[in-house]
């Protein structure tokens, strides 16, 4: 059995769209819905409850975050598999079968992932990663992996090609939209780190499962992957300083206060340095996404960078 996780705070009707696509997927797999609400008042809890007998509802008092949340559905689980699932995305036919088969016939797989498109399909060349350690944190705040001389080289050791998404892959990172795990490692490495409350997580497990066993990517299945609707200021600040924040604890655990203290220092050198380019670019949405960056950089030794 897979149990189907969800985690839902204020995503308006899209996981009501999600699970239609389960329930129509004519999966052969026996499964459970398990919907985690972290505490919010625009779904429609009843609603939600008549789509299906297999649906069961966890409501939190207050928002406890993604990686809690999902624990807490974990626990409540019946399944000897988990699946982390977004509630916007959306599954096609086969996936589920699929995927299930690929974790049956490789008992060393101990969490795996689709190919993942958006509502164009369009690639999303962000879902695996080839390799993590601290200098690829480096490479992403200075977007090194863009200039003409370096991005070959960086580009070759994290990430993966466009031809690279057409045959499986054995991953360092599987993207927390769509993570399917063994319920066993899954408990093994105690799931998800709940110092985390959004962001860097799927990092966080992803580089734990991968010590004790394989994370796999398949190419032949996908689901769509709305992602990210909303961009307005605040939410491009409050998603900053989320990902930052979870980012400065993930380098604390793996590498060390020294490595932090250096990578903050990074911070506030790249803020500096990114601003005064930043009104050049003529991209609306990057633009206004390194102007809110860029300012909350140099606040980063600072308590503003975090109440901003």
């Amino acid at each position: 059995m897979i149990s189907i996780i969800y985690v839902y705070y204020n995503n308006s009707d899209v996981i009501f769209d999600s699970i239609n696509s389960v329930l129509n997927s004519k999966t052969k797999i026996d499964y459970e819905i398990i919907v985690v609400i972290n505490k919010c008042t625009d779904i429609k809890i009843e609603e939600l409850q008549k789509i299906s007998s297999k649906i069961s509802i966890i409501e939190n008092e207050t928002n406890l975050g993604f990686g809690k949340a999902n624990n807490i559905g974990v626990k409540n689980s019946n399944g000897n598999y988990i699946l982390i699932l977004n509630p916007d995305t959306l599954l096609q036919n086969d996936v589920l079968d699929k995927m299930y088969e690929i974790m049956e016939k490789d008992k060393e797989i101990g969490g795996s992932i689709c190919k993942l498109v958006d509502e164009n399909n369009n690639l999303q060349e962000t879902v695996i990663r080839k390799k993590i350690d601290f200098m690829f944190f480096v490479v992403q705040l200075f977007f090194l992996f863009k200039i003409p001389l370096l991005k070959r080289f960086f580009n070759k050791k994290y990430y993966y090609s466009k031809s690279d998404f057409l045959v499986e892959q054995f991953p360092d990172v599987i993207s927390g939209a769509f993570m399917l795990f063994r319920k066993d490692i899954y408990l093994q490495v105690n799931g998800f780190d709940e110092n985390f409350f959004m962001y860097v997580e799927d990092i966080d497990l992803s580089k734990r499962v991968k010590e004790i066993s394989k994370l796999y990517y398949y190419p032949n299945v996908s689901i769509n992957h709305i992602g990210d609707t909303t961009l307005g200021n605040q939410y491009v600040k409050d998603k900053i300083i989320m990902n930052y924040t979870s980012l400065f604890y993930f380098i604390q655990k793996f590498y060390g206060k020294r490595k932090l203290f250096f990578f903050k220092i990074l911070v506030f050198l790249n803020g500096i340095l990114f601003m005064p380019f930043a009104k050049l670019i003529k991209k609306e949405k990057t633009k206004n996404m390194i102007i809110n960056r860029s300012k909350l950089f140099v606040n980063v030794f600072n308590r503003k960078f975090y109440n901003a």
